[in-house]
């Protein structure tokens, strides 16, 4: 066993984790980042480190709540900043200090929140992404 994870030995699958995690980023940042090489590489770089694809979502929604709508912050929600590898091991390192919910509801701020990889508005209701 060579201590990395699982998907280190399935190429397809950690492509396939990155491609999902950038669409995650689009869809709570409204965003429409492509999944081209230089974005991928980095998402597995980090799933490479062992890092969970539920952990580097778990990053983009904190980073989502504390720094979108704010004009100094809110250009930093893109992958080269998010996924770079000194700036992700802080970011992930910050998690312990989120406080989550019970029902596992992760804050994106306004109301809205994620749960179960859904995302909801302040009236609780789905939000449908075109």
């Amino acid at each position: 066993m060579s201590g990395k994870p699982d998907s280190a030995a399935h190429p397809e699958a950690e492509s396939d984790a990155a491609k999902t995690i950038i669409a995650h980023l689009n869809e709570v940042t409204g965003s429409a980042f492509k999944p081209v090489e230089s974005n991928l590489r980095l998402v597995r770089g980090r799933l490479g480190e062992g890092y969970t694809a539920e952990e580097i979502r778990a990053v983009i929604d904190a980073k989502r709540a504390e720094w979108f709508g704010n004009p100094r912050w809110g250009k930093y929600l893109r992958p080269a900043t998010l996924f770079n590898a000194t700036n992700f091991a802080q970011y992930a390192g910050q998690l312990s200090n989120v406080v989550m919910p019970e029902d596992g509801r992760v804050d994106l701020g306004n109301g809205r929140y994620r749960l179960n990889g859904r995302i909801f508005g302040a009236d609780g209701r789905p939000e449908v992404v075109l």
